[in-house]
């Protein structure tokens, strides 16, 4: 049936406005570029139609059920999704905004280039599907779960992400942005090359898991767990770091500038080659951790415990310390000579 079909049988035109849909049935019906407002769908299923780029405003869809149907491109907005099923839909580039979804459930459908801004989910469960460059903006929600979906390059953003569950899924390049994620239990997960900026973290549980060449800058990551992390050229600039642990986790080639971290513990933690910039670590420990090449030019080591650290080549240039044993090591570096001679130069063109 298309949509020329639909037309002569007086349910809808080119565009349907203040009508009442209920109890219809479509199957591989061409509604393309159609514009819907203030339309009411109820107890409809529809096989195999197209809604590419058609425009819903308004709107509300009540036990609707969509499978194998094709929504790029389309938009939705200000509408009311109540107990719909999509199955093995095509959403690409769908634009959704404003919208309420309660119990609804998407399963094997493609949401690439998918973006959902100001939404509200409750009781909402998505199920394999492709979210590759998909956005969520400011999101609302309330037990929405997420199962065995791979998040790649997909985009939070003020999206409260301790309201959602996820249920063996992992992420890559993923970017999460002034985003809550406070208290989450995300031990063992797999997030390589993901990006956190400026989010809520305090709490959050890491052990074991895969953050490596993560980026954490300006997070709040008090009293975090990265226990046995594989965490190898993280980044946490200007992080708040306060007694969050880190106890053997591989932090090679890691980088600290400018970060808050007093009283954390990289007890027997891997730091070759860290960079600790300006950082305050005082009263943290790096009891026995691998501190080979590891540069803490400018920090804050005060009251910093190193016991049996294993220093070689380790920097400490203009560090702030009230140890006086800790700069005549004989495997540390009190003075970086490449550093001091920028000062003088510096100096010198003020």
């Amino acid at each position: 049936m298309n949509k020329e079909t639909l037309i002569r049988l007086g349910q809808i035109g080119d565009s349907a406005t203040q009508v009442v849909l209920e109890g219809l049935h479509l199957t591989q019906a061409d509604l393309a570029a159609m514009s819907f407002d203030e339309v009411r769908f109820s107890n409809c299923h529809f096989v195999e139609v197209d809604f590419s780029e058609c425009d819903v405003q308004t709107c509300s869809f009540e036990h609707v059920i969509f499978e194998r149907c094709d929504w790029q491109g389309a938009i939705w907005n200000e509408t009311h999704f109540t107990a719909c099923r999509f199955l093995d839909c095509t959403l690409q580039t769908l634009t959704s905004q404003k919208n309420i979804f309660t119990q609804v459930r998407w399963q094997n459908c493609d949401l690439s280039y998918a973006c959902f801004k100001e939404d509200h989910f409750s009781q909402v469960q998505k199920e394999q599907v492709i979210v590759e460059f998909a956005t969520y903006m400011a999101i609302r929600s309330e037990a929405t779960e997420w199962i065995e979906t791979h998040f790649h390059q997909f985009t939070f953003y003020q999206v409260e992400i301790k309201t959602l569950q996820f249920q063996g899924c992992s992420f890559d390049k993923t970017v999460f942005m002034e985003s809550d994620l406070s208290g989450m239990d995300w031990r063992h997960m797999q997030l390589p090359c993901c990006q956190f900026i400026d989010c809520a973290m305090q709490n959050i549980q890491l052990d074991e898991a895969d953050v490596t060449q993560c980026s954490f800058k300006g997070c709040d990551l008090r009293c975090s767990s990265f226990v046995q992390a594989q965490a190898k050229y993280a980044l946490f600039p200007y992080a708040q770091l306060e007694q969050a642990q880190f106890t053997q986790a591989d932090l090679a080639h890691s980088l600290w500038v400018h970060s808050q971290a007093q009283r954390v513990c990289w007890q027997e933690a891997c730091l070759t080659q860290a960079v600790f910039h300006h950082a305050d670590v005082a009263k943290s420990r790096f009891v026995r951790a691998d501190l080979d090449a590891a540069d803490f030019s400018y920090a804050s080591v005060l009251g910093a415990d190193f016991s049996a650290a294993q220093f070689a080549r380790t920097r400490f240039h203009a560090a702030i310390t009230e140890d006086v044993g800790l700069k005549k090591h004989p495997r540390v570096l009190a003075c970086d000579s490449a550093l001091y001679e920028a000062e003088l130069w510096t100096q010198a063109y003020r």
